[in-house]
């Protein structure tokens, strides 16, 4: 019988031969700072370590586990793509709805915005190239690039949502906190997106009682 060995079990790995070894894949949350500092490490290497490159599994891992926590507020979404003049803002007086950095999806493996800030360094941490060609998944691009350009439409919903730009600085917090972690210096990362905040002189959006309210009056 076959058996998985789940994430997070501490286990060593018994070799024929007498040799050195390293490795550094660890795919599961609750080793999510060592994901970043050994892939950042293992790019960099000139020898190819041992049983460390799959990085186009781990860029598919993050990117659901990033969809994952944005599912919960795929109907809000999507009337927010579709009819963002249907979207039920936040009043200022208003109790806000939980965070996603509060939602149980999210737990013990880490919070949404450590997640979200991996998914948009993964691209530097564990470059898909590095993989062999068994090793690489062919549709990881074009997945990662979906997961990455919602979750920066979530974070622009969220803001508005909420009228508040808490949760998108947590974000760049999360980033900057990685990226120590992995000793990244700015040159070496690529594409970071960024988020909506009100401009000089403009406002959150009203919410749908005080928008109809407005075009009540104007009729």
């Amino acid at each position: 019988m076959i058996s998985i060995m789940p994430p997070g079990v501490v286990h060593c790995v018994w070799s024929t031969e007498a040799c050195l070894a390293r490795g550094g894949h660890f795919l599961s949350g609750m080793t999510l700072l060592d994901t970043v500092a050994a892939n950042m490490m293992f790019k960099r290497t000139v020898l190819p370590p041992t049983n460390a490159f799959h990085n186009s599994v781990l860029q598919v891992v993050v990117a659901r586990r990033a969809l994952l926590i944005i599912q919960r507020w795929e109907t809000e979404l999507q009337m927010y793509c579709r009819r963002r003049d249907r979207v039920r803002w936040a009043r200022d007086t208003e109790e806000l709805p939980r965070s996603p950095d509060d939602d149980l999806v999210t737990h013990p493996d880490g919070k949404a915005c450590e997640w979200f800030a991996l998914l948009f360094l993964v691209r530097t941490i564990a470059p898909a190239k590095l993989d062999s060609d068994n090793d690489r998944l062919s549709y990881t691009h074009d997945h990662l690039q979906a997961a990455i350009l919602k979750t920066v439409i979530f974070i622009e919903f969220w803001t508005k949502r909420t009228r508040s730009v808490k949760f998108a600085r947590s974000i760049e917090r999360a980033v900057g906190e990685l990226m120590c972690y992995g000793r990244m210096t700015k040159s070496e990362v690529h594409e970071l997106p960024t988020f909506w905040r009100p401009q000089a002189g403009e406002d959150f959006p009203p919410n749908l009682e005080d928008h109809s309210a407005l075009q009540n009056q104007s009729g």
